[in-house]
């Protein structure tokens, strides 16, 4: 070990690729009974057909907000990193946040999940 310390020069100690990462835990499953308590606080939103995901229907009197909306949640998506699916209609964005797969098993529904949710709105 110490050899490997003395090899090492300060200026590359202090480089991005010497620096440990710090991986993220990955998120429990909810509960169904969990599951059915986040959802009372959620209007709008509904658990789909599996339990594997949360849908959500808004209606738009103008294309372009339902296209401005669709946007918003695309970008929130992206900045959460989980998956949703979006279908836009002139009047209606269709919204299906999916549960996040954990270890090569079947998606699970998480506090993940429901926060994005609830920030979609």
């Amino acid at each position: 070990m110490k050899d490997v310390m003395k090899q090492l020069k300060a200026e590359r100690v202090q480089e991005p690729e010497a620096t440990m990462t710090v991986l993220q835990a990955p998120s429990a499953a909810l509960k169904a009974d969990r599951v059915q308590f986040l959802l009372k606080g959620m209007p709008g939103w509904a658990l789909l057909p599996g339990g594997r995901a949360l849908g959500r229907v808004r209606e738009f009197a103008a294309s372009a907000h339902a296209e401005a909306f669709a946007g918003y949640v695309a970008k929130l998506s992206l900045t959460e990193r989980l998956p949703i699916t979006i279908n836009l209609t002139p009047s209606q964005v269709i919204v299906t946040v999916h549960g996040q797969a954990q270890d090569g098993c079947p998606a699970v529904l998480t506090d993940e999940v429901f926060a994005l949710a609830g920030a979609i709105g």
